[in-house]
């Protein structure tokens, strides 16, 4: 009697597993092959790009290339027609999209797609705790490579990328909108280091790229401690 209460035990388990896995919702990142059959042309840039981007094209004499055509929408749109799938993000920069489904069925036929390079689960919902130092130890000044400005502890965030020797040239970020992706940044709304940057209107915009429904000023990010290196945000 006490196995059978234990298989049965066991074999319920099982189900529920087996019945959560089938209904959690999935993200899935969705590449494509090519941009061959697009409707858009590199010839006709202001079809897909920004007048500020166009002009920023043309000062510093950067060509347009496939990176810049934005995802095939007949792709796209083959792939929410395999059945319960919704559209989250896309990336024409990496040829691809984020969608969610539930629907193995729909998967399977997205993966047969001729266009489609690869199907590849995603997380939507890693956080990191949050666990950090509350300061790091400013750089010592014999390390500055004798700069004479004071970046306190971001002096390694703008080291890394060579601003230090930038801002010797005279080149601040004066008129420059800087894209920056991170998986949040906590307190940046709020908090009195970034007053400043606040008061300005140097933060023209926000979007949740993973959930589209939350706050991105409440999830913990890596990139706060770097926020005092760009100046020119």
């Amino acid at each position: 009697m006490m196995n059978l209460r234990t298989f049965a035990l066991f074999s319920f388990c099982v189900c529920s597993t087996w019945a959560l896995a089938q209904t959690s919702v999935d993200t899935y990142w969705v590449a494509f092959t090519d941009k061959d059959d697009t409707p858009y042309t590199l010839e006709q840039p202001e079809q897909f790009l920004s007048q500020r981007a166009i002009q920023r094209r043309t000062d510093q004499t950067i060509p347009y290339d496939a990176l810049d055509l934005p995802v095939d929408p007949v792709y796209i749109q083959t792939v929410l027609d395999q059945g319960d799938v919704h559209l989250v993000n896309r990336s024409k920069w990496f040829n691809g999209i984020t969608i969610r489904t539930t629907d193995n069925g729909a998967l399977d036929a997205i993966q047969q797609l001729p266009f489609v390079l690869v199907v590849r689960g995603t997380r939507s919902d890693a956080r990191g705790d949050g666990t950090r130092s509350k300061f790091d130890p400013p750089c010592p000044a014999d390390d500055r490579d004798g700069e004479a400005a004071d970046y306190g502890t971001s002096f390694r965030q703008i080291e890394m990328l060579r601003g230090h020797q930038l801002h010797a040239q005279g080149a601040k970020g004066q008129g420059m909108l800087i894209g920056v992706l991170d998986s949040g940044f906590d307190g940046v709304d709020s908090a009195l280091a970034f007053a400043p940057l606040r008061d300005r209107g140097g933060i023209l915009l926000t979007r949740d790229m993973v959930t589209h429904d939350g706050d991105v000023y409440r999830i913990i990010g890596t990139v706060v401690p770097c926020f005092p290196a760009w100046p020119g945000t």
